[in-house]
């Protein structure tokens, strides 16, 4: 029987997740500065998203190379954003981002550590 391995099942979730996060908080980045008035929240946000999205882009750069490394950094990826959910949730009082970003790190985790397909992927 054939070992499941590459980019594919359940794997695409996060790899989708994660290259949508590129694309809008990219946008973000640029639409902020113009779209915004700058409130100490804007600022908080604009810092957060301006340090997160490389981080992003390495971990995806990560994966698509099939590196050892990718699945640690994916779960810094995935409990970094609910840091940043919490962060931004604070300024904007929009506390359901946590709820749903609390699922999320969770599920992935625990898909990244027990996942064949993740662990027969990412051996280089």
């Amino acid at each position: 029987m054939k070992k499941p391995q590459g980019i594919g099942g359940w794997l695409l979730i996060p790899t989708l997740i994660f290259i949508l996060n590129v694309i809008l908080w990219t946008f973000d980045i640029f639409i902020l500065p113009i779209m915004s008035d700058f409130t100490p929240a804007d600022i908080v946000k604009f810092v957060i998203v301006l340090s997160f999205v490389p981080l992003l882009v390495y971990t995806l750069i990560l994966e698509f190379k099939k590196k050892k490394e990718f699945k640690k950094w994916a779960m810094i990826v995935l409990w970094t954003s609910l840091i940043v959910q919490i962060i931004l949730s604070t300024f904007t009082r929009e506390y359901f981002r946590i709820y749903f970003g609390i699922v999320s790190p969770i599920i992935w985790t625990l898909y990244f550590i027990k996942s064949k397909r993740v662990e027969n992927t990412f051996t280089q």
